[in-house]
């Protein structure tokens, strides 16, 4: 589990991620973090939080926001809340600089897990050329930590179902839903 402080790289897409507040600091009020982007890292998937509230704040860089079908582009200073249910996804819009911004989840619920678990993935070389984790892993952690979110427009039953048939599929296989991060 994250706590207060800690660093994080993936080394696929060079993001890096420093803890600010944790579950565990905030008693699950909110999970706070300090992002920094390459320009050429991944963008990230059109997806939904049916409980929580994502919120971004540029500090450095250009960041392209997609809110609901609606394209935004915030520099420093400028924040953008996705609220609970929102469709959004968001990247770095410019091309000649790292972004760096600070993200916030509310509650926190078990996202810095998720987001560790990912990260140690792919320093395990579990990742797919499209900067993924391969399929069925992926199903067994979204299956253990359903609060990453979930793609917009497909309904989140359908995915629930195939989730949980993947997840299941996934263990078989030997697959388990949270890793440790080891720097």
């Amino acid at each position: 589990m994250a706590r207060k402080g800690d660093v994080i790289e993936n080394p696929i897409s060079k993001e890096r991620v420093v803890f600010h507040h944790t579950r565990e600091s905030t008693n699950n009020e909110l999970l706070q973090m300090e992002a920094f982007h390459l320009a050429d890292g991944y963008n990230r998937v059109y997806h939904v939080h049916p409980t929580q509230v994502e919120r971004h704040e540029v500090l450095e860089g250009k960041m392209g926001v997609n809110v609901d079908g609606r394209e935004l582009f915030l520099g420093p200073g400028e924040s953008v809340v996705f609220e609970k249910g929102v469709p959004h996804k968001f990247w770095n819009a410019d091309k000649s600089v790292v972004i760096h911004f600070v993200t916030e989840f509310r509650p926190a619920f078990d996202t810095e897990v998720f987001i560790e678990t990912y990260i140690a993935l792919a320093r395990a070389g579990k990742f797919r050329n499209d900067g993924f984790p391969r399929r069925l892993q992926f199903f067994v952690m979204l299956h253990e930590h359903p609060i990453a979110g979930y793609i917009a427009r497909v309904p989140i039953w359908i995915q629930k179902v195939v989730i949980a048939a993947g997840a299941f599929l996934g263990r078989i296989r030997g697959h388990v839903g949270t890793y440790a991060y080891r720097p």
